[in-house]
């Protein structure tokens, strides 16, 4: 770009383009009712009612300001890197990196510290942890397996552990049979063993996920805890118990079901949990054939909820910050990523009622409430899920966590590297 600044014009432009084309236009539109431009610097958006999450829901990575004189030159967003964030887009190299360069016009003074950040592509786990050993990469995420051999052998290595904030998701068509029937997706909830797959998958490192994700520790309930209710039983599993439950919807022998996955997109632990996920889904009952769909395919068609009864998704849901983000994607009438087709009028008013609660304590008790609700309902079956271990150099300073995709504006904005970094 051309270093000019960013006006009230380019926000309104950029709302009015995001509710024509954007996937989750629904998010915004659902309560602004009207865009005003106050002066060159200054939005006013008004809306149709009270919401809780709407700051957040700005500022979050789905509305982008864009300049419309490059969009409507390259016709979409995809020819040039553009932006107003820390770090100027320098060079990709398919398949090797992506280097980004300090703005020193950033609009908070004085950062970013480092002069570039080099982001590797690595497809392998082990090749990125040797490069780590070898003290080649100051930072990276690594599996549970590799934290366990880590800090075994190599104490000066720095690991931070945090909960993860995403879900690990098994969905349908909740409006067409076998899965319109509630016995059916409590049968299903109940064939998966969550504690097999915290031991296997994350070393035993992990928790159990409600529908909301335990990342989100303000707003998550507790299943093992003594505040969630009778319906945590349905997370516990019970593999006689999702028999009857087949039995009794009219599948005494057992149900046939498609199961739909990638195998191309998430790495090595997701393509270990779809294995996982049949294994118990089968000792509970379930004919299990697995059908796996290539990623931009998947993503295109059944995320968006455009596949054919009887077959189940085994996914994940991208993390957001806030729980309305998951609520109203995911279970409202209105919601981008309502996958499973739910419309019931009752969440649906609960959905509603929560973001338009501004206290917090009293939303953290509307969102424990649908949690609750959702627990019986099993709409989407909801796996458990491990911790995030960052493993990182000891001249690394600085850095924190984060579970969006903020990682250059907030992760690295004040990180910096102390001398004892080898040259």
């Amino acid at each position: 770009m051309n270093g000019r600044a960013v006006t009230a014009d380019d926000v309104i432009w950029s709302y009015n383009r995001f509710i024509k084309d954007g996937v989750q236009k629904a998010v915004l539109t659902s309560v602004v009712k009207e865009v005003k431009k106050v002066d060159d610097a200054t939005v006013q958006f008004i809306l149709k009612e009270v919401s809780a999450p709407f700051e957040n829901t700005i500022a979050s990575p789905i509305f982008w300001i864009m300049p419309r004189e490059v969009i409507e030159a390259d016709g979409d967003a995809r020819k040039r890197v553009i932006g107003t964030g820390p770090y100027i887009f320098d060079k990709f190299e398919k398949g090797v990196q992506v280097i980004g360069k300090r703005n020193p016009d950033y609009f908070i003074t004085g950062v970013p510290y480092l002069d570039e950040i080099v982001l590797l592509i690595i497809p392998e786990d082990a090749t990125a942890v040797a490069g780590l050993r070898a003290k080649q990469i100051d930072l990276t995420a690594v599996s549970q397996t590799d934290r366990k051999s880590i800090a075994a052998d190599n104490k000066e290595i720095q690991l931070l552990d945090y909960p993860q904030n995403l879900l690990y998701i098994l969905y349908w068509r909740v409006n067409e049979k076998p899965f319109n029937d509630i016995r059916v997706r409590q049968a299903a909830s109940l064939a998966l063993d969550r504690d097999e797959n915290i031991k296997v998958l994350y070393e035993g490192r992990g928790t159990y996920n409600a529908h909301i994700p335990s990342g989100l520790e303000s707003f998550w309930l507790n299943l093992l805890g003594p505040d969630f209710g009778v319906n945590a039983k349905y997370f516990k599993r019970d593999v006689a118990a999702a028999k009857k439950l087949l039995a009794d919807a009219g599948y005494p022998t057992g149900l046939k079901v498609p199961i739909i996955s990638v195998l191309d997109a998430y790495g090595n632990t997701f393509n270990t949990s779809v294995e996982l996920v049949q294994k118990q889904l089968k000792e509970a009952g379930f004919d299990v054939e697995f059908k796996a769909q290539p990623y931009a395919s998947y993503i295109q068609t059944t995320y968006l909820g455009k596949f054919d009864a009887p077959a189940a998704v085994w996914g994940l849901e991208t993390p957001v910050q806030d729980p309305n983000d998951y609520l109203f994607n995911m279970y409202h009438p209105k919601g981008a990523r309502n996958h499973a087709g739910v419309d019931d009028p009752v969440l649906t008013d609960m959905i509603e009622k929560q973001r338009a609660t501004v206290d917090r304590a009293e939303r953290i008790k509307l969102v424990y409430d649908i949690q609750r609700y959702l627990a019986e309902k099993q709409y989407i079956v909801i796996g458990p899920i491990g911790n995030v271990t960052v493993a990182y150099q000891p001249w690394v300073k600085d850095y924190f966590p984060q579970s969006d995709y903020g990682r250059a504006s907030e992760q690295y904005l004040r990180m910096w590297l102390d001398s004892s970094k080898p040259k």
